[in-house]
């Protein structure tokens, strides 16, 4: 492992098919950084060069709920991220935690809604928004949630690793919009906004949309977050905005405590629709899935034919027949 010049080792936080993550220690301006290398993959030349301009387009973007990338660095054939370290664990961590309040999920939506906007604001798109690339520390006033792995979704397409082959694509399935399965290349601001509501879903529903599944609370409002159709969603901010307007006490009977054990039964049929997560992890985060029932209707009677007697009357009617026939032929024998 190659760090940049003058940064020391700390301890190793990840690994994945992009390279490494590890914590290091910048003894010049004596703070801690996290530094992603990134594998330049089999095209050397194009994927660096390719992974140095979006470094840097990363590194121009300033917001307090986006991983601020200090530069971006060559270090042979690979690139060497060099981002703000934030002690504290991702989203993950909190989904099923009922300690984890209302207000508290939905501060952490209205900080990923602003920090999406400011980045699309610049013409830079997440492309794989989850739970696990949310990172959450403190709790109460103190919360902040900051999005991590901004744009690296398109930068690790550049690497061999995670090349759009083989089943494999830039996004995590069941946060993914539609169009991503369609495209993994397509790239504009309802990308997110679809993730978004997912992510928001998975908040404030305990589960991610699954078919089968009633939206409750708030249900035309998860239909236009999870539209098909990119034209017709409702962008992060106006979101959270119409979260919070709901009535106080609106998620109890969801959010209660254990929540995450025991999802609530839906009750009745599909209305809120996400395209079906049918291909291969493009990491190996969790994406956060929850089992949950699936209301399945009674199948409806075949065209053309009519309920017919009930299995008792059949069976009677048998019986009788078999009782006169033997009747018949003790008949026949006593003759």
């Amino acid at each position: 492992m190659h760090l940049p010049r003058g940064l020391e080792l700390v301890r190793v936080l990840g690994v994945g098919g992009f390279g490494e993550v590890v914590l290091a220690r910048d003894p010049n301006l004596g703070r801690d950084v996290a530094v992603k290398l990134v594998h330049g993959g089999g095209h050397v030349q194009d994927s660096v060069a390719r992974m140095m301009r979006e470094g840097q387009a990363l590194a121009r973007m300033r917001h307090p709920s986006v991983i601020h990338v200090y530069e971006a660095v060559q270090v042979g054939a690979d690139v060497a991220l060099l981002m703000e370290y934030v002690d504290g664990g991702d989203l993950t961590g909190r989904l099923n935690d009922p300690r984890f309040t209302v207000a508290e999920r939905l501060e952490v939506l209205a900080q990923v809604a602003s920090g999406l906007e400011a980045a699309h604001a610049v013409g830079i798109v997440h492309r794989d928004l989850k739970p696990a690339n949310i990172l959450v520390s403190g709790a109460g006033v103190e919360l902040r949630a900051k999005i991590a792995d901004f744009g690296l979704a398109r930068l690790s397409r550049d690497t061999e690793a995670f090349r759009t082959e083989a089943g494999m694509a830039a996004y995590t399935p069941g946060y993914g919009a539609p169009e991503q399965m369609i495209d993994p290349d397509h790239e504009t601001p309802r990308i997110d906004w679809y993730s978004f509501g997912v992510v928001a879903f998975r908040l404030l529903r305990g589960t991610i949309p699954l078919p089968g599944q009633r939206a409750g609370v708030g249900e035309e409002l998860w239909e236009r977050a999870l539209a098909l159709d990119p034209a017709d969603r409702v962008a992060p901010g106006e979101l959270v905005a119409a979260l919070r307007s709901l009535p106080p006490g609106a998620w109890t009977p969801v959010l209660g405590s254990g929540f995450g054990d025991a999802p609530p039964v839906p009750a009745g049929p599909v209305t809120v629709q996400s395209a079906a997560p049918d291909t291969v992890l493009a990491s190996s985060a969790d994406p956060g899935w929850v089992d949950v029932p699936v209301y399945r209707p009674p199948p409806a009677p075949r065209r053309g034919r009519t309920a017919g007697p009930p299995a008792s009357v059949l069976l009677g009617v048998l019986l009788g027949v078999l009782l006169g026939v033997a009747l018949g032929v003790v008949v026949v024998l006593l003759r």
